[in-house]
């Protein structure tokens, strides 16, 4: 399963990597948006982070691109700030083709990150994933 991280917090992304690639995923960090825009391209992920707050683009227009090319990706959308942030984004995740939605809040556990992930799996293996 393919996972894409979009955080300008490298080490976070690194983090939650370390803890994907644990349990099987293949992953790739982008510290930007644009990069990562591309990639999603090109590489049809199985799953994403996005970071809510970010220099170039904020999550919330990731999440409103992602969904409007049609993503059937796992959508992870995580936050440091205000909770709201993550709200907003899956409030409008909610309305698209994601195969789920799932709100971390910064700095998260990886046992908490790890059961998100298991689900991931879980769901695909089932046959309810893209």
């Amino acid at each position: 399963m393919r996972l894409l991280i979009v955080d300008d917090e490298i080490e976070f992304a690194r983090y939650v990597a370390t803890v994907a690639e644990g349990l099987g995923f293949e992953t790739e960090i982008f510290d930007h948006a644009h990069a990562f825009q591309e990639a999603c391209r090109t590489k049809n992920p199985d799953a994403v982070l996005v970071d809510m707050v970010m220099p170039d683009m904020d999550g919330i227009e990731l999440v409103t691109w992602l969904s409007q090319r049609g993503a059937t990706a796992h959508l992870m959308v995580a936050t440091g700030y205000n909770p709201k942030y993550a709200e907003m984004a899956e409030i409008l995740g909610a309305q698209s083709t994601f195969s789920s939605i799932t709100k971390l809040q910064k700095p998260i556990r990886a046992v908490e990150l790890r059961e998100v992930l298991t689900r991931f799996l879980d769901s695909d293996s089932n046959g309810n994933a893209s």
